[in-house]
């Protein structure tokens, strides 16, 4: 935990938030002990979590973040039954795409048109065309 805090400590910070939410809304349900958490109790995180808008992706962080931690309390020898959140899907994730820019379509364009002066089947013959299409 100290590199993170030295090398990135908006990182850690954000991290060590979570981790006393989580810690918080177990102590809700009055858990102290990680051999008293279920699957069905991970889902109920993930609806109180949902409950306050995030986004799928910041639930995700948290979840990762109990995930990990029940893998090194596994490895640790402190947690003798399986990952919990074994159980638990994970939101999908969606990323944006993004556009190419002017030069890196030009480029393609560039590469395109190499593999179609020089083919090696009719397809690459063909292929500036396809790109230009595309």
């Amino acid at each position: 935990m100290e590199w993170a805090w030295s090398s990135k400590p908006a990182s850690a910070l954000r991290e060590q938030q979570r981790l006393r939410k989580i810690q918080a809304f177990f102590k809700g349900l009055e858990i102290t002990f990680l051999d008293d958490i279920t699957p069905y109790h991970i889902e109920k995180f993930k609806f109180k979590l949902n409950e306050g808008k995030l986004s799928k992706a910041t639930v995700n962080r948290y979840l990762q973040i109990l995930r990990g931690l029940f893998y090194k309390a596994i490895e640790w020898e402190v947690y003798h039954k399986a990952n919990p959140l074994r159980k638990v899907r994970f939101y999908k994730e969606v990323s944006p795409s993004e556009a190419l820019t002017d030069a890196q379509v030009k480029k393609v364009m560039q590469a395109a048109r190499e593999i179609s002066d020089n083919p090696h089947s009719p397809l690459q013959r063909a292929f500036y065309d396809i790109c230009a299409l595309a």
